[in-house]
């Protein structure tokens, strides 16, 4: 057998040929073996002489082609050996068959045609695509052809996979597809566009979380409303082509992106995708406006991560108002817990705070559900909402701006007139309503309580010890006892109830000494002692300290059964309390009412004084005020039992 590159005879290179290519040609050199048909990939025989290079030849009868590993073949001349005229795809293949149940003639041409519904689809997609005839993994190794898939049927990580009779994980047929794709196994030689229709790699719609909607054409632009392809090119070319629309294009409608319809194509409240998403996204009218970001991570674009990275359902990501005041909401499949829109943050008490998603008949949605009516704990039990949240909500719990309510913040508004830390507002209230009205609001002690507003934070500047310091809230102008001028409300004129004849009593006077508030009040301990204020705006009169066996009565300014403002003899006197006119001796007992004997000494000359020195001096002048209205009647008579005398100035006598 001559070396390679030597001139063989016809007879020898068909020896040659026969065995060097046997694995590679097989029954086509068997079949067919005639070299004159291998002339367009061996050459034509005219070329330089084997032996002698300047020589040519054109007897290839005796010449033969070249066997110096080298092709001779002009390029682009692969259907030579498989396909025709039209593409070098079969059939025909390379042992002529032309039936599509021959393994290697199969889809071929299903796949290599031109389309009007896909991408087209080049040999190098499933095959090596040789340069040359003679290139590694070309004619050098037994049939089938070889496999190496190119980098659209392995595109997006598919590691596709050939048994002979089947592909399987490409990307071409849905291999990194949602499931749902009803021939994503496709048998190589079954040609009858069974395995080609819509809905063979990917459902219709794709499974898995991809939205349940019918209309391809909204979010790829392939396709046209009639499922028309377009722009082929686009469809199975590596890329997923997406230009969406709105977010209506996958769930909601036309009036609004949020459920019905959800992404599984439901439309029922009863469906989780569904529930509630209208009765929140809805245009409110008594809570601010919900957003979809409240409860979902909204992306800018289709495939952001959290979006459409997952099956159904969709993901929680609740937002600030949700999770307001540290709350942390959850959601269970079934309701939502912890949230603050739903009262999670609020005193205890709402009917309702982990509502049924699916439930949307309203009664979730009612006063009372997040908090009681009125919220329970220290909150005020007080069901006129607008008193402090009048900016929220006004009489009769008709909303006066609905984006306050709900909003992660509680307006409140003091509930207290203007100039409310003034005297005559602050005071008067306190006064006439008793600190019951406050404690609700500011605590028990008025430390601050539900409000957080302490008393303490403004009083104390000026009072440290306001609580047990008389002075704060009245009095102080003529004394330091605490008795007005100034009353509560600022009153300094003595008409007035609240101040009267306050002065004239706790201070010394020429008929008397200073009295203590004890002899008329019940004396307090501090602000909140019992008795002390407690509503009305009137303080209570209780006689005591004058003389415990007399019992006056007080009456709207009148001060009545007095012993200090009677004769000295029993709790017959009687007094204005807002008379400030000046009293005198005869204001309490006159010459005529005096007991016993007084008229007869007075009228034989006998003055104050005899009798009572250790009180009076002269008849108008009380020298000893501690002696005067004291609940005794002190008389210097040395034989005085009580009933008579028996002075030096006449004989014993029953007074």
């Amino acid at each position: 057998m001559p070396a390679n590159n030597a001139r063989m005879t016809k007879s020898q290179w068909e020896m040659v040929m026969a065995k060097r290519y046997l694995l590679s040609h097989r029954r086509f050199l068997f079949v067919v073996l005639v070299w004159t048909l291998c002339v367009p990939c061996c050459g034509d025989g005219t070329r330089e002489n084997d032996l002698s290079p300047e020589v040519t030849t054109s007897d290839v009868n005796e010449v033969g082609p070249s066997l110096d590993a080298v092709s001779d073949a002009p390029a682009g001349l692969c259907s030579r050996c498989h396909g025709d005229a039209e593409t070098a795809a079969p059939p025909r293949d390379t042992a002529g068959h032309q039936e599509t149940t021959e393994r290697a003639v199969g889809a071929h041409r299903s796949h290599l045609a031109p389309s009007d519904w896909h991408n087209t689809i080049t040999c190098e997609q499933c095959h090596r695509v040789p340069t040359d005839v003679l290139d590694v993994g070309h004619v050098d190794s037994r049939l089938p052809a070889e496999l190496t898939w190119g980098d659209l049927a392995s595109a997006q990580g598919a590691e596709p996979v050939w048994n002979g009779a089947t592909c399987e994980a490409t990307y071409c047929h849905g291999a990194t597809l949602q499931p749902g794709g009803q021939s994503t196994v496709p048998n190589w030689t079954a040609v009858d566009g069974s395995q080609s229709a819509c809905g063979s790699c990917h459902g219709i719609p794709p499974g898995g979380g991809h939205p349940i909607v019918s209309q391809c054409s909204a979010c790829h632009p392939g396709l046209d409303s009639n499922f028309e392809f377009v722009n082929p090119s686009l469809h199975i070319n590596g890329i997923l082509d997406i230009a969406p629309g709105d977010c209506n294009a996958c769930h909601g409608n036309a009036d609004s992106t949020a459920p019905p319809q959800d992404t599984a194509g439901n439309t029922a409240t009863s469906a989780v995708g569904v529930g509630a998403h209208r009765s929140h996204l809805g245009a409110a009218d008594w809570h601010r406006q919900v957003v979809c970001e409240d409860c979902h991570l909204v992306p800018e674009n289709l495939f952001d991560a959290g979006h459409i990275d997952t099956d159904r359902p969709a993901e929680l990501n609740f937002g600030a108002v949700a999770s307001a005041d540290g709350t942390v909401p959850g959601f269970d499949g079934a309701r939502c817990y912890a949230v603050y829109c739903h009262g999670a943050t609020l005193l205890p008490g709402g009917s309702n705070s982990a509502p049924m998603w699916t439930t949307v008949d309203g009664t979730q949605a009612a006063c009372g559900s997040c908090h009681s009516l009125p919220p329970q704990g220290d909150h005020p039990a007080n069901t006129n909402c607008e008193t402090c949240h009048g900016a929220v909500v006004g009489a009769n719990n008709t909303f006066n701006d609905a984006s306050l309510h709900i909003d992660g913040v509680v307006e409140v508004t003091s509930g207290h007139p203007t100039d409310w830390a003034t005297p005559d507002q602050h005071g008067t209230s306190f006064d006439n309503n008793g600190p019951g009205a406050c404690t609700a609001c500011h605590g028990a002690a008025l430390d601050g309580g539900f409000s957080g507003v302490s008393c303490d934070s403004c009083h104390s500047a000026s009072s440290p010890n306001w609580t047990t310091d008389c002075t704060f809230c009245h009095g102080g102008s003529d004394n330091q006892t605490g008795a007005p001028p100034f009353g509560v409300s600022g009153e300094t004129a003595p008409t007035g109830l609240h101040v009267g004849a306050h002065s004239a009593h706790v201070e010394d006077t020429a008929m008397h000494k200073s009295f203590p508030c004890e002899a008329c009040h019940l004396t307090p301990t501090d602000v909140f002692s019992r008795s002390h204020i407690d509503g009305g705006g009137v303080a209570e009169v209780t006689f005591s300290e004058a003389d415990e066996t007399h019992e006056g009565v007080y009456v709207n300014g009148t001060c009545s059964r007095l012993y200090c403002h009677g004769n000295g003899r029993s709790d017959n006197g009687t007094a204005q309390w807002t008379d400030d006119s000046a009293l005198d001796c005869s204001s309490c007992h006159t010459i005529g009412n005096m007991s016993g004997q007084h008229f007869l000494h007075v009228q034989g000359g006998v003055g104050c004084a005899d009798c009572h020195a250790d009180t009076v001096s002269n008849n108008t002048t009380i020298s000893k005020l501690k002696n005067h209205i004291n609940g005794s009647i002190q008389v210097t008579v040395t034989t005085w039992d009580g009933q008579g005398c028996s002075p030096a100035c006449h004989e014993s006598e029953i007074w």
